[in-house]
């Protein structure tokens, strides 16, 4: 377990809409070719969102049954230009994120002491940036924090829900795509916009808090992160609070 924010202090997370589904309607002389595959990482999904879906192959006649946000778009190459993305890029993001998210963990481990769920998916975005391989495991901690984000929310605990939801974005790091699309965005910012919205809650909900936390998180930023970001569009609008925190950073890094 890597060190991190200490246990049982605390110091003075985009809310998804679900999956991106993208879609569009295949013309008669596109029949017969392949569908590409996208599968967008786990997280912030709910539970209920996660159910099995089907989705109509191009030209195939069959129905191809994916689970969680795993979607089958026919002609993406047409629609969405890819973006330059190396592995040693996208291992400092998911640093980036990990970084972001772990000063938000004594939020959460205040108000819920006996659980590691959140510290256990930043550690395993560390693992990821170390040079582990994105695996189940990896994805398995997301769902186990997002669990934990949602338990919290539960009981009211809006500040906790938060900073367990910017471990849950850490992990999403790792499974940033090479798509010219502004949600993606929300995979590089979207750690620290949800650590800025758990320590404004903590604060009453002072929006300077989450400006402040927001201009630290600005402060290391690596270059290579800043030049990751330039790649993508600029941050999509919506997602209350925490979607425009992403889109204030998202403004600072560009």
């Amino acid at each position: 377990m890597r060190a991190g924010a200490a246990r049982g202090s605390v110091p003075t997370g985009i809310r998804a809409n679900g999956p991106t589904r993208l879609r569009r309607s295949v013309k008669p002389h596109e029949r017969g070719g392949a569908a590409a595959r996208v599968c967008f990482p786990p997280w912030p999904l709910d539970r209920s969102t996660a159910r099995k879906q089907t989705h109509h192959a191009s030209g195939t006649g069959r129905k191809r049954t994916c689970a969680r946000s795993r979607v089958y778009v026919a002609g993406m190459a047409d629609v969405l230009p890819s973006i330059d993305l190396s592995d040693r890029e996208l291992r400092e993001v998911t640093r980036y994120a990990a970084a972001c998210a772990r000063p938000a963990l004594a939020i959460f481990e205040h108000a819920r002491p006996r659980d590691e769920r959140p510290r256990a998916a930043i550690a395993a975005a560390d693992e990821f940036a170390e040079g582990a391989k994105r695996s189940k495991a990896l994805r398995d901690s997301a769902w186990a924090a997002q669990r934990a984000a949602r338990e919290a929310r539960e009981v009211g605990l809006s500040a906790a829900d938060n900073a367990a939801l910017a471990a849950v974005a850490a992990t999403g790091a790792a499974f940033l795509h090479p798509l010219s699309k502004a949600t993606q965005v929300k995979h590089i910012l979207g750690a620290a916009a949800y650590a800025a919205r758990a320590f404004e809650l903590l604060a009453d909900g002072k929006a300077v808090i989450g400006a402040g936390y927001l201009r630290q998180t600005e402060s290391i930023a690596p270059p290579i992160v800043r030049d990751v970001l330039k790649r993508y569009p600029n941050a999509p609008s919506g997602g209350a609070r925490v979607g425009e925190l992403v889109r204030q950073l998202d403004f600072l890094l560009r």
